[in-house]
């Protein structure tokens, strides 16, 4: 096989190979109950205080990076 045949056909596969990966990634996400997921994000937001005030040190931290991911600001007053 020369050089410019090889060169066509890995070009090919390569191809071939990040479309079937593409297929698979959206065949997971299509896996995922979403309906499910915003059904509890939206329960999350809804009862906030209720989430924070009976959680622990360690998920009060976790819930805090989530609704605020950059960090939060005191001017002390």
């Amino acid at each position: 096989m020369d050089r410019s045949t090889y060169d066509r056909q890995r070009d090919r596969l390569r191809q071939e190979l990040a479309l079937l990966e593409m297929q698979e990634h959206g065949a997971k996400l299509a896996g995922l109950d979403v309906e499910g997921l915003l059904e509890f994000a939206l329960l999350v937001l809804r009862d906030a205080s209720r989430l924070w005030s009976e959680a622990g040190v360690e998920q009060r931290q976790k819930t805090q990076c989530v609704f605020f991911p950059e960090g939060l600001a005191f001017d002390g007053e």
